[in-house]
């Protein structure tokens, strides 16, 4: 029949080479992407190793008559080492500019216009760290326009392997998708993506609604009980067996098809190990498939299992529930007629946890009146056993310490440091409804019941007062009170410092104790506060005091952060929103650094890092000191703060910047960095005052923006023209 190999590596192979075996749903694949429309997507998605990039390459390879293929496999464009976030010392979001960039030169590549692009990127790379969406936009719409004019030109489709990299990026990779929004509306390109979660799923910031042009296509395991795949997958074997004593080449296909449930890479190293090997019986055939599974081994298919352990730490939360269900269908399957082979309804609350064993290779799913969930084959069920679901769990747990008791235990209390400077939260409410400052700091903190359990607080006052009176003054001595703690104080060591705080200048303290502690912290110093006294028994101070001592006590997030409500959130970032409602504080230009809920789930970010002189030796087992760790706390408080407002003249302030010493301007504009320029009205005159008496001019937005954007307003480019920072 063939004499072709298996192909068991997750490169794309030559097909004169390696066999390919079709799947029924190939040939409608086919023609939807043969007749792809230019405004739609189509996704294909699937578990690791389940054959999409052959699926692809073998269909792309038919359409090379109708279009110019261009394979994009992610992989190698973010091989570049400073596009993997969680290895760059940079933050993402100046990992835009690098992506794009990566994405645009292997797309120049393979149109053969590199040179071409090379020239196009020096004339355009100011755009780049400017506005790294635009720079993405129109460098690949000045690829298409260069590629069309050459005569052999023919239509584009644009094929994406690993789409899931694109989550090293974080919610900056949302670019790319608005991006590809406009090229659906401008570019005569065909689009096809392929990932192992659909790729709305790695939205954050965006709803899904707004990129309804991704046609999803789900690739499943081959049909075992299909005579045409048996014998299809018995080609090889057929001019590989000269002896009589060996099994019928179609009965080991078929044995191996059940074994591994049609998985393609399992069934190809099964059956590539009897091509050259064949073996003197089916039950020698079938030792050799369950021999195969053990880490031991460290063959293709032991690493294959050894996947799902990885999907399901992405998310440690996730990954637990999702055990949970496992165990719970084998439970249930254990009092079957065939505990390999189960199949169960899933309820509506355990859908989630079901797509995640899906994405983790462990069970199939499949659409009849109800969804169901079904294990995937008897090599599956072998690994996937009891023993593996307690090692399992005992992995998960280790980032889930609040799910167990015995990790709660007064022996591993962290010590913290609590700094109460006033606010609702760190006030006495007293019986005649007078708010005063706690008299007995330890019985005040005693109040907040649960906190012994993983902490021991060491409470600390600095002049409780009302947010509404803190200025430069306490900026300076709370970063020199958190400074000398940590490095002068030698009979404690703080795990984490809360700081107890007033909601209305929380984020002003917050992000002025950050700037001047540095990059360096050895340890969380988390802000916090409440709406509501601390003797209402639904507000949220107390939840928000223990949620902040969780994050302190952790120790994973090394930097100055606001805990409120469920959300971590870089201190430098933090903004409120709500004077009433417990959700009061949100990051609206920057990702939530976690959340917190049952467990907390931390969002992977790069190190803060600091373009400065010094160098900080981060020796743990040498004493932070003040020789080494610099404070930088003093601030400059004579800045002139104008919101802008239409119809009031600037010049009303020109007298001030004439005749005050300012240490400095910031303009709040009411758009994306637009201000006035004509009239009376203009702020150019104020403006060029400023700047010819050397006083620095800030202009920023009131408003949540993106300020790639101000590259399209001529007013908002003025300021900067002037000599303003943007």
């Amino acid at each position: 029949m063939t004499n072709k190999h298996y192909q068991i590596s997750n490169d794309i192979r030559d097909a004169n080479s390696y066999l390919y075996v079709e799947r029924t749903a190939d040939a409608a694949l086919f023609e939807a992407c043969k007749h792809l429309p230019t405004d739609q997507v189509i996704s294909i998605l699937g578990p690791r190793q389940l054959g999409k990039s052959s699926l692809v390459h073998q269909i792309t390879q038919k359409l090379r008559d109708h279009y110019q293929v261009i394979f994009l496999d992610f992989r190698q464009v973010f091989s570049n080492e400073e596009l993997i976030a969680y290895k760059s010392n940079q933050p993402t979001w100046e990992l835009q500019p690098k992506f794009a960039d990566a994405l645009l030169i292997t797309i120049a590549y393979e149109l053969d216009h590199y040179s071409w692009f090379l020239q196009w990127q020096d004339k355009f790379r100011a755009m780049a760290a400017q506005s790294p969406l635009i720079y993405l936009q129109e460098g690949l719409t000045a690829l298409i326009q260069q590629y069309t004019t050459t005569p052999q030109a023919q239509p584009l489709l644009i094929a994406c392997d690993e789409w899931d990299k694109l989550a090293s990026l974080g919610i900056y990779a949302e670019f790319l998708y608005v991006a590809l929004e406009k090229w659906l509306h401008t570019l005569s390109v065909r689009w096809i993506v392929i990932s192992n979660s659909a790729p709305l799923d790695l939205l954050k910031n965006y709803p899904k609604s707004k990129f309804g042009f991704f046609h999803k296509h789900h690739l499943d395991d081959f049909n075992c009980q299909d005579d045409q795949i048996i014998q299809a997958w018995a080609g090889p074997l057929v001019t590989a067996f000269a002896h009589d004593h060996a099994p019928a080449p179609l009965q080991l296909a078929q044995q191996a098809l059940y074994l591994t449930g049609g998985q393609p890479l399992l069934t190809a190293v099964l059956l590539s190990k009897v091509q050259l090997n064949p073996p003197q019986s089916l039950e020698d055939f079938t030792t050799l498939a369950y021999q195969l599974t053990a880490p031991s081994q460290n063959s293709d298919m032991s690493g294959h299992f050894a996947y799902a352990g990885e999907i399901l730490s992405v998310n440690p939360s996730e990954g637990f529930a999702a055990l949970k269900l496992y165990e719970k269908l084998l439970e249930q399957a254990s009092e079957t007629d065939d505990p390999h082979g189960f199949r169960f309804a899933v309820s509506d609350d355990d859908f989630h946890s079901a797509q995640v064993l899906r994405r983790a290779g462990m069970v199939k799913l499949h659409q009849q009146s109800k969804l169901c969930i079904q294990q995937r084959s008897p090599l599956h069920s072998h690994v996937y056993n009891q023993q593996w679901i307690i090692e399992q769990s005992k992995r998960l747990l280790s980032y889930l310490p609040q799910k167990t008791a015995q990790l709660n235990t007064s022996e591993q209390a962290k010590r913290i440091l609590v700094i109460n400077v006033g606010g609702t939260m760190g006030m006495e409410v007293q019986e005649d409804g007078r708010v005063t400052v706690p008299e007995d700091e330890n019985r005040f903190f005693n109040q907040f019941a649960g906190i012994s359990s993983f902490a021991e607080i060491v409470p600390m006052s600095y002049k409780p007062t009302d947010g509404a009176n803190i200025g430069v003054e306490h900026w300076q001595n709370i970063a020199q009170l958190i400074h000398f703690q940590l490095t002068n104080n030698e009979d404690h060591h703080y795990a984490g410092i809360v700081i107890i705080h007033g909601t209305d200048t929380i984020a002003y303290t917050a992000s002025a104790v950050a700037f001047a502690l540095g990059p360096y912290l050895p340890v969380p110093v988390v802000f916090t506060g409440a709406q509501s006294p601390n003797n209402v028994a639904h507000g949220d101070s107390s939840p928000n005091f223990l949620r902040a001592c969780r994050v302190a006590a952790d120790g994973k997030l090394n930097e100055v952060v606001v805990v409120f409500n469920d959300r971590i959130l870089r201190a430098v970032r933090t903004e409120k929103r709500h004077d009433y409602l417990f959700d009061g504080f949100h990051s609206p230009s920057f990702a939530e650094l976690g959340k917190i809920g049952e467990s907390i789930q931390y969002t992977t970010m790069p190190p803060l890092t600091e373009q400065t002189n010094y160098h900080f030796q981060n020796d743990k087992k040498q004493r932070l000191t003040l020789q080494n760790w610099p404070l930088r706390n003093q601030y400059c408080g004579d800045i002139l703060h104008i919101s802008q407002a239409p119809g009031v003249n600037p010049a009303f302030w020109l007298n001030i910047v004439e005749n005050q010493c300012l240490d400095g301007v910031f303009i709040e504009s009411l758009g994306v960095f637009n201000l006035p320029i004509e009239g009376d009205s203009s702020y150019e005159p104020f403006i060029t005052a400023a700047i010819t008496r050397n006083i620095p001019v800030l202009v920023s937005s009131r408003y949540p923006i993106r300020p790639e954007f101000r590259t399209n307003y001529t007013p908002a480019q003025k300021a900067e023209q002037l000599g303003g920072m943007i």
